[in-house]
Order: C-alpha cells, then structure tokens, then sequence
C-alpha cells in the first residue's frame, strides 16, 4: 500500500447502513466509495498529487498510481530474487554492521558478486558449452590461506569513506581465483569440477538494485544500525546455519561504522555544506553591479565621430528612425526615390545648399504637416485674435505667458491670409522661402480654433496648450528669434535638429500617426500574449514528459515482445517533433513581428551596464550603440567596488599619465575641431570606460562624477563581433543591470550579430574632412531668353564651404526673378516702372547692383529718397509674436538690415508700384464695386509695401 506522506494510508471503510439500491461515487484507484461528491472529488485530486511514496523502495514525489506501479515492479523484482541466494544473503547481513543500508548493501554485494554458494545454480561452461549446474562443493586451493582478514587481531574501526581496491579484496578474504567448486549438472547429475573463470550467474538474476530491494524488506534499523529481522531470523533459523554450510574457510570480517565517527563526521560535513551553501546564496545574490566582487574589465568601444558633435547622434537618429517607421505613411520615397540613410542626414544637417537635402527635409515635413491637417481639420479655422474663444479650454491655473503665447500664435495664424490673401499652408514653398514659411508656421503654433469641442475631437486628448510650437516660443524663443534675422540653412546641427524634432512632434500630434502606433501596440500586445501561451504550453508539456519519464519501465508483458509499445512510442514522437517544429516557427514569426511593430510603439534600449550606459539596436541603421548618457545615475556607493590589489596597482600607474583635456568644443558645433584633442579625449574616454568602478568619493568616481563623464564620448558602438563576444564574457551575471543586458544580447544574439556586421563604420567613425560637394549648379531656366549664366556663375549656389553665406547662393537666383517677373509685366502691357532708363535700371540689377534712377520711393504713404529706410519705425509685419510685450522683453534685438537686402527689397518695391491697381486681386487692388473702397484698398496696400521694405533677409523679399 503506497504511502500518504511517508505515512501509511488509511481507506475510508465502507457506511455501515450502506443501501444496495444507494447511488455512490466509485474512486477506481483506491477502490473506495463515497456518498458525498466532494469527499470523492478530493480523493480523487489527492491521488493526483505528487505526495505519494512507494512502501517498498521508498521513492516519494509520486502519484497515487505510479506509487501502485512502482510496488508491483518492485514486487516483481523481489519474485526473481533466487531462492538459493536468499539463506546465504540473510547469514552475511547478520555479518556486517553499518548505520546505512547502502552501505550494508554493498558488502554484502561486494563479497557474493564473485562468490558461488552451496546450493546454487549457476551457468558453467563445460566442453566449450553453457550448462545449468549446482553448485554441491567449495574447494580452496591452497588450504593455508583463510576466507579472513590475514591480520586477525586488528580491531580498529574503519572509516566509511577509507580503504582502496586492495583493501577491499583483503576485506573479502582470497581473490575468488583461488576457489574451485564441485557441481553437478542439473539434468543428468553428472559431476565435475569446475573453476572460478568458467562460472557465472545469469543475467541480470543478481544485481545491486535488487540486493538493496531485498535487504530493505528483510531488515531494519535498530540503535543506528542495520540489523536482520527478528521475525525473520527466527522463520528463517539463521541462528543454526554456520558459514561452513553455504561457503569455505573462517568468516568474512566486514567494515564496521563507529556511530560516535560517523556522527560527528556527519555533523560536520553537514555544516560545512550549510556554510557553503549560505555563502553562495550570498554570493550569488542579485546586487547592484557596482557592489560585484568579480568585475571583469570591459572591452573598449569605438566612439561615434561624424561631421556634426558627437552629443548629437541619438538626435540624429531619432529623426532617421521616424522617416523610417512612418516614411511610408507620409509618402516619403515620393520626396526622396533613392532612399534615405544617416549618410543623407549628416550631409543635410552640415551643408549650406539652399538646394540640398535639408531644404528638401524641411519642405517635405512642412508639405505633410499642411496635408494632415486638409485631411484631418478640413473646417477648421483659426479665431480672431481679440475673439474670447482664444481663452477657451483655459483653467485658472494656466499660466499669464501661456495665455500670452497663444493669443500671439492665434493672431499669427491669421496673418498670413490678412497680408498675403493665401493661408500659410497655400504659399509657395520652395528653398527660397522655406525659412519664411517655417518661420510663421513656427509662429502660429499652438493657435485657437473657432470650434474648440471639433478640434478636441479630430486631435483626441490633445489641446492648444500641448502644441510642440507653443512649447517651443515659451522655452526656446530664441530659435524663432533667429529665424527672423537669417535663414534656416545658416543654423548650425544643433538648431537645425531642434526644427526637425519640433517638426516631427507636431506630426505625431495628428490622428493618422497616432492611429498606426495604436494599431502596432495592438499587435505587438497581442503577439506577445500569443507567445507567452506557447511557452506556457511548452512548459506543461515538459512537466508531464518529466512525470512519464518518472512512471515508465520496462514491461516484461507480451506487448513490448511483440513491438507493439515501439510503434506507439515511435509515432508519439514523430508527432511531438512535428508539432515542436510547428511551435517553433509560430515563435519566430511572432518574435518577428514584435521586433517590426515595437519600434513604432517606442524605442526601447536593450540593457544597461554597470556605468548606467544604454545600448540601443535601430531599425534604421546598423550596429549595436552605447549611450553613456544617462541623467539619473544617483550618487556613489557607500562602499567602494571591490577590486583586486593588482587591479588598483594598474589603476594608479595609469591614473598619473592621465592629462586633463578640456572638452572639444568648437563654436556654433563647428565639426572642424583639432585632430589631435579629440584623440587625447578619447584617450581620456578609454580610461575612463576602462575603470567601470566606483570610487565612493563623487569627487573622482568616474561613473558618478558629472565632469568626468562629461569628458567621455557620449556615443559609441561595437565594431565587430568579436567585441560582442567580448561584450558578453565581460558582463556580470549577478548585477541588476548587465544581467537583464546580458540575457537580452544571448536571446537576440544572431540578429545582433548580423546588424554589427553591416555597421556603416565609415559613416559613424570618420575623422577626415569634410568631402567636397560633387552637385551639380541647378537653377531654374530662363524665362525671358536672356542669358544669366555669368551671373549664376558668380556665386556657388550649392554653398558646400561652410564659410559660404546662404545669402550668397540666394542672390543671383532672386535678382533673376526680378527681372523676370518685371519683363513678364511689360511685356503682359500690365504696367512698367517708373525710372528714367528700363534699361539701365535691368543692367544695374543683372550686374549685382541696383540704381534707383528716380527721384524717391514712396511707401506707407510716406516718401523716402535716397533709398533711406527709417529704422526706428514700426516693421510693419503685424506679428503678433513682435507685437506681445512678453516677447519684446526677451528678444529685445535691434534688426540691422542687410544693404544688399534693402536694394532688392527696393527693385520689388518698384515693380510692385509700376502694376496697375486694376489688374491687382483684393485686398491690394480694386474690387468690383470700382473705387468705392479706394481709400482702404491703398492702406493695405500701402502696409503690404511696408512689408517688403522692411524684410531682413532674402528669404522674406522672396515669399512676398
């Protein structure tokens, strides 16, 4: 009967008014009835339990049945002990005297495996043939030497764990070489002599597992020592039988275990093993990786150098990962055919082409932002700027410069339609006037709309005051500030990057955006659930083969003779192997998934090491990256990181060839920065990288120390896959941070592997120079037929030098539009300029100068001779952001405009005045009600030349 909790199993015994008409619940294992159903649902779970043991070899952790299956494999066993083995087993456990069974087990075995006793039958080989025989005679060949120890008067103990192979023989008396043995032949009961070499039992009919089997039933333990049976000595006569009857010579002296020893040995072996096992608890604790005593040196990392800084990179590449994951959305190959790389972007962000690729950046995420909102907010319009509807959805805790900055931005929105008769979203937008258009874009973010409740709804939970640009005025003014004195194309990478993100956080504001990540969180959610079930079916799986594995043995029924079993076992796991693979590819595909889906869903970094540095993988471009980064580190440990002493010998050498360089940095990000300092701070870099230890003094930590981890590179990468090896060997495994790192480079090794190999390191590690600029001049034809080559000639448009002013390649091309537009209107007869010479006056403007040749200019309903511009009357713009005195206080900037910008502005301002009235669109010309609205008709227009006058920069000349 298996045992419940190594404790013996009482049967519910059967109701004693038991009805034999009476309906019961039946438990077909334990066969037991019972009344109530949830008795018998008990009974049955608990015989499901793995709390069974197995009475005869005492294996626990069974169910009920299998403990039932392991007694009648156990009984069975028991059944082919043989007989004539039985009496001669019992008479040397009467022998020996140990405290474990085991050990008791095997002197018994080690004296009877090469031993035939009286009585026995065994297999001899007689004439070249397997004969059963029985064995009716020991013989020893020499008589003076004994079955014995040959040293009698030892009485010493022995220890359990002493004594070689010699010593064991000498234990088991003479080598069984020397023994000969009379049998007879069980079937014709002829006798004959036979030797120890030509004698052998049968297979498997004596084995150890089955000697331990059957001692365990036929002895117990009493006073720490394992002795026969009383019962059984006593069935069995034990007490008459001598040696002589089953064997030669004097009795065999086994072992003997000394109970004090062996106690206390175990008492302390025990200890030991509790020491030890407390103190690798202990040491394999998960601590911070600062805290390890084992840190291994970190490899070292290349640092990222491109042509703009350093600091600079994860910006860069989040601009990149965008036009990646939403490119197809917003029809990006249509701007950009031949694909986009971080290549494209360093150039766009260092070169001064007005005609390169970041005009074509700007202009593309400009044209997307217009065509979201005609999709999104096609009745929308923004509120007057003195209207009450601009403090709608405003709570009393919002800000007074809040309030001001969207009054300001409402006001702006409207400009462009007041001034230009076009929304800013329908002006020209090319590389000439991109600046202009951002620039009042920038200015009209974060404006009001007439319908609040249907801006909320198309925007989501979105409002005015979480608009990037309104962001932007309150904390960066002096972006927007420079945009009004320059162009875009004259920032430097970091400005122009701060455009890019402003950009693309309004983008992510639309619904259309917003609705993609929603749909691949989704997907990304529902991958993971799907993922998480195989697994969880994987592990049940594996938990049941382990409990068959357990219950399975060998049958010895017909079945397994006839194969039956072996072709049920052979289709089972052709079955399981299929399905396994089946499973497998299910885990790619949705391991796939989640990686395509999760970067739109937010970048994650794939770990931290134990300098709190960030690894990233990107989409967009190859590699494995280290950021070294991280604002939120906390402070030094209260105990330094545990190191070796020759470890800190090395660090102190080191320490005092180490020169403090000051950190490379040039004017306005200038990349063109000495070769020789940034080597020395990457020395400095390395050194540091190298240490990837805390000091507990903040004053010289070098992962904690605010300046010395400035002075590091904040970017590098892996260059090679060996790196990564070196990587994963150097990672701690009991730190909180390298080990969630160190799992996730194991589990995404392959890939990882793959993306470093294809690492575009002479894009991202490149010390040369910037490369000459190989474009070819594009400008647009001519369309009056004269030739202006020389005069495109003259300037480089593409402006590849970084010394080339933007204005310089902007010039030639707005001086031969002047004089196109103006030939267009004499040669249309709508009107000419009033000068004493056309000619001379197109010569002067063709040979990049300009004459007035007329007696003034008139503008505002004001005359200016001379060319003379009034610098401390009002611009004219009707901006609100120049308008609101927050604004003026912090961008207090007197505007010194160019000369060359007033000539042009003046040639504009001429030819605006030589058109006729009539063939002007209100609100500059005349409507169909004839003059009746002459006198408000000239003070726009009049406001509108003030406008081009006073513009500050090219761009500006050209958008109006």
């Amino acid at each position: 009967m298996p045992l419940l909790k190594r404790q013996p199993f009482l049967k519910q015994k059967l109701p004693p008014d038991l009805d034999p008409e009476e309906e019961l619940f039946f438990c077909q294992l334990t066969k037991e009835v019972f009344r109530d159903y949830d008795e018998f649902f008990r009974r049955v779970i608990l015989c499901n339990s793995l709390v069974w043991t197995c009475q005869l070899t005492g294996s626990s952790g069974l169910t009920y049945q299998e403990a039932l299956d392991s007694e009648a494999t156990a009984r069975r066993s028991l059944k082919s002990f043989p007989d004539a083995l039985k009496i001669p087993v019992l008479y040397l456990s009467t022998l020996t005297h140990r405290g474990r069974l085991i050990d008791m087990c095997d002197d018994v075995y080690g004296f009877s495996r090469e031993r035939f006793f009286v009585g026995e039958e065994i297999e001899g080989v007689i004439e070249g043939q397997k004969i059963v025989c029985e064995v009716i005679k020991v013989v020893a060949q020499n008589s003076n030497i004994c079955n014995g120890y040959h040293n009698d008067e030892s009485s010493s103990d022995v220890d359990d764990s002493t004594g070689n192979e010699n010593e064991k023989k000498k234990q088991n008396g003479v080598d069984p070489i020397n023994y000969r043995y009379d049998v007879m032949n069980v079937e014709d009961e002829s006798r004959t002599t036979l030797t120890h070499e030509s004698m052998m039992r049968k297979k498997g009919i004596f084995t150890r597992e089955k000697l331990k089997l059957f001692l365990k039933q036929y002895c117990e333990s009493r006073d720490g020592v394992w002795k026969l049976k009383k019962t059984i000595e006593k069935k069995c006569n034990i007490s008459v039988i001598s040696f002589s009857d089953i064997f030669v010579g004097p009795l065999p002296k086994f072992p003997r275990s000394s109970n004090k020893k062996t106690q206390s040995e175990r008492e302390r072996k025990r200890e030991e093993r509790r020491l030890r096992a407390q103190l690798l608890r202990e040491w394999a604790r998960p601590r911070d990786d600062l805290e390890c005593d084992d840190l291994k040196e970190l490899p070292t990392l290349i640092p990222v150098k491109c042509d703009f800084p350093n600091e600079l990179f994860g910006e860069a590449v989040m601009v990149l990962e965008f036009l990646h994951i939403f490119g197809e959305l917003l029809n990006f190959n249509n701007a950009f055919p031949h694909g986009f790389e971080f290549g494209d972007l360093e150039k766009a962000l260092i070169e001064t082409n007005v005609r390169g690729i970041f005009g074509d950046l700007v202009q593309f995420f400009l044209q997307s932002i217009f065509t979201l909102q005609d999709n999104e907010q096609p009745e929308l319009e923004p509120c007057s700027f003195q209207s009450p509807e601009v403090f709608e959805g405003c709570d009393d805790e919002c800000d007074s410069s809040v309030l001001q900055a969207v009054q300001a931005a409402t006001g702006a929105a409207a400009w462009s339609q007041r001034h230009q008769g076009l929304s800013l979203k329908h002006l020209a937008l090319d590389c000439f006037t991109v600046s202009e258009v951002l620039r009042l874009h920038f200015l009209s973010f974060g404006s009001q709309f007439a319908h609040l409740k249907l801006y909320q709804q198309t925007k989501g939970s979105y409002t005015t005051f979480d608009d990037p640009g309104l962001q932007l005025r309150l904390f960066d003014p002096l972006l927007l500030k420079a945009l009004d004195t320059k162009s875009v194309f004259d920032f430097n990478p970091g400005e122009r990057l701060k455009v890019l993100h402003v950009l693309i956080n309004q983008l992510l504001n639309f619904s259309t955006l917003r609705y993609q990540i929603e749909e691949n969180f989704e997907k990304v959610r529902n991958a993971r659930i799907e993922l998480k079930q195989i697994q969880w079916a994987e592990q049940r799986k594996e938990k049941e083969e382990a409990a068959l594995r357990l219950t399975q043995q060998k049958s010895e029924t017909g079945e397994e003779i006839n194969g039956v079993n072996h072709e049920i076992k052979k289709k089972r796991s052709a079955d399981e192997i299929a399905q396994q693979k089946r499973d497998n590819l299910k885990k790619r595909e949705l391991t796939d998934i989640i990686d395509t889906y999760q970067s739109s869903t937010g970048i994650q970094p794939i770990g931290r090491d134990r300098c709190y540095r960030r690894f990233w993988i990107f989409d967009s471009i190859s590699g494995l990256y280290v950021e070294d980064g991280d604002d939120y580190i906390g402070t030094c440990l209260q105990k330094p990181t545990p190191i070796v002493e020759e470890e800190v010998k090395d660090e102190e050498t080191s320490g005092n060839e180490i020169e403090t360089n000051p950190h490379v940095k040039s004017e306005n990000n200038n990349v063109d920065c000495d070769e020789t300092q940034l080597n020395n701070s990457v020395g400095a870099s390395d050194e540091c990288e190298t240490m990837g230890k805390c000091t507990a003094n903040i004053d010289n930590c070098p992962v904690h120390n605010d300046e010395l981890r400035a002075r590091r590179m904040r970017w590098s990468y892996l260059s090679s896959v060996d790196q990564l090896d070196a990587l994963l060997a150097s990672l701690n495994q009991r730190g909180f941070r390298e080990s969630g790192l160190k799992e996730s480079l194991f589990q995404d090794k392959t890939r990882i592997a793959q993306s470093i190999s294809q690492c575009p390191s002479h894009v991202v590690n490149s010390l040369s120079a910037q490369n000459e600029d190989d474009n070819v001049n594009v400008v647009p034809d001519d369309v009056n037929g004269e030739d202006f080559k020389d005069l495109k000639d003259d300037v480089n448009l593409n402006g590849t030098g970084t010394q080339v002013k933007v204005e310089g390649g902007m010039e030639p091309s707005l001086r031969e539009m002047l004089l196109d537009i103006e030939e267009r209107i004499f040669a249309g007869s709508l009107g000419s300029i009033k000068v004493r010479d056309r000619d001379a006056w197109r010569k002067a403007i063709f040979e990049r100068s300009y004459d007035m040749l007329c007696d003034g200019l008139k503008w505002g309903q004001q005359k200016h001779e001379n060319n003379q511009v009034d610098q401390d009357s009002d611009s004219g713009r009707g901006t609100p952001m120049e308008a609101t005195p927050m604004e003026q206080e912090t961008l207090d900037m007197s505007l010194n405009v160019n000369q060359t910008v007033k000539e042009l502005a003046s040639a504009l301002l001429q030819i605006a005045q030589g058109v006729e009235n009539k063939y002007f669109r209100p609100p500059l010309g005349e409507d169909v009600e004839g003059t009746k609205k002459k006198t408000k008709i000239d003070s726009k227009k009049g406001k509108k030349e003030k406008d081009v006058i006073k513009d500050e920069e090219i761009g500006k000349i050209d958008e109006n």
